[in-house]
């Protein structure tokens, strides 16, 4: 049974929504820049840290 997170829901404007999801599909930005935000998008939809780690790839200390 995965673990229920105890930090509170993200929420973000559908402008701040739109600049993660444009750093996640950068090339131009730095690697880690592009993995952060793709850990946050995950995460605002719903993903616990356990299946974030998974689906990238990542150490899950990481992820946390």
């Amino acid at each position: 049974m995965p673990l229920i997170s105890r930090r509170p829901k993200l929420s973000f404007t559908q402008k701040d929504l739109d600049y993660l999801l444009k750093l996640s599909h950068s090339r131009n930005q730095a690697a880690s820049i592009v993995e952060i935000s793709k850990i946050i998008l995950l995460s605002y939809h719903g993903k616990n840290d356990t299946e974030i780690s998974r689906e990238l790839k990542v150490d899950y200390k990481t992820v946390r």
